[in-house]
């Protein structure tokens, strides 16, 4: 064994020989370093691909957390709310309650007729007849406003309200109401004498009764 290791050492390639060796070792090693370059970048480009997305996601659901309100009027009546950072404007709303949960805004005690807003009792019984009504306004969050309005009068429970929302540029977007309706879709009955009021509010309001005879919508 030790006669084959040191016949091995004394073996001697020529200059030639030892350069090709040499020569195709170097290739090797270049081959398998370009290899590797394109390797990484794909690699590199695969993360990316896959935080990409997740970013995103997050940026587009903080802005959208930024826009979201969530509005509840004094009717009980819940909205999400999504509002137009730039402008103010209301790009939309969704129902959370559509209905509301059974406020009543105006209510009769003792013969007068009040304006009741959470545990607060109005007495609007002198602003009020088949005519005339009182207007409340409050402002909420992010310029948007509720405007509440009774009218009518406490005998025969002859009286109504409707409770409003406007943006901060003063577009009207929502509303509930308890007032005398009729139709399939309860529209409101703007031809009852009795409250008159009602139809005076709405036009106030901005609001158009459709009457093509009407003075004040055309």
């Amino acid at each position: 064994m030790r006669d084959i290791k040191n016949l091995y050492d004394k073996i001697e390639l020529d200059g030639a020989k030892s350069n090709a060796i040499r020569s195709e070792l170097l290739k090797t090693k270049k081959k398998n370093h370009i290899w590797a370059v394109p390797m990484i970048a794909v690699l590199a480009a695969c993360v990316l691909i896959m935080v990409i997305p997740y970013a995103k996601e997050h940026i587009v659901n903080a802005e959208y957390k930024s826009r979201r309100n969530i509005v509840v009027m004094y009717s009980g009546k819940s909205l999400e709310v999504v509002i137009n950072p730039e402008t103010g404007s209301v790009k939309n709303f969704y129902d959370i309650n559509r209905y509301g949960s059974g406020v009543e805004l105006a209510k009769v005690k003792d013969g007068r007729l009040y304006m009741v807003l959470d545990d607060e009792w109005i007495d609007v019984t002198d602003y009020c007849s088949a005519t005339s009504y009182y207007r409340y306004e409050v402002e909420k969050q992010n310029g948007i406003k509720e405007v509440i309005i009774v009218g009518g009068v406490p005998e025969d429970n002859k009286f109504g309200w409707i409770d409003y929302l406007y943006d901060a540029n003063g577009n009207q977007f929502a509303y509930i109401s308890h007032a005398p309706c009729s139709g399939s879709y309860c529209e409101a009955d703007w031809s009852n004498e009795d409250f008159d009021w009602l139809d005076i509010a709405r036009h106030d309001e901005g609001e158009t009764c459709h009457d093509p005879e009407c003075t004040r919508c055309n």
